[in-house]
């Protein structure tokens, strides 16, 4: 298991935990102190939509699914990004926040 202090620039510093068994993937999320959180399981060849990681996580903010996405797309894993206010997200979302720049800056990070 890879442990991993992630800090894409949305001012956050994940403390994750990240695994690859076989064809699954794991990542934990320890955002309590580091000793506890919420783990995320999918295949290697999966597609993680942005709603789907935010239902199964069970995050309240935006730039945490943006946060944790980055990291699953810099390990090789195809998500899909937030284009639209939805249920969480406001209109335009990704260029207030300059979602579409960060992640254009680790699309080549592996």
């Amino acid at each position: 298991m890879l442990r991993v202090k992630w800090q894409p620039g949305n001012g956050t510093c994940y403390n994750l935990a990240y695994q690859v068994d076989g064809n699954r993937v794991y990542l934990m999320w320890l955002r309590n102190g580091g000793s506890g959180g919420t783990c995320f399981s999918c295949r290697l060849d999966s597609f993680v939509h942005w709603c789907y990681l935010f239902e199964k996580m069970g995050l309240t903010s935006a730039s945490d699914a943006a946060g944790l996405l980055t990291f699953l797309h810099t390990q090789g894993i195809a998500v899909g990004l937030p284009e639209d206010s939805g249920r969480f997200f406001r209109p335009g979302w990704p260029e207030i926040h300059g979602f579409a720049d960060l992640f254009d800056s680790l699309a080549n990070v592996g």
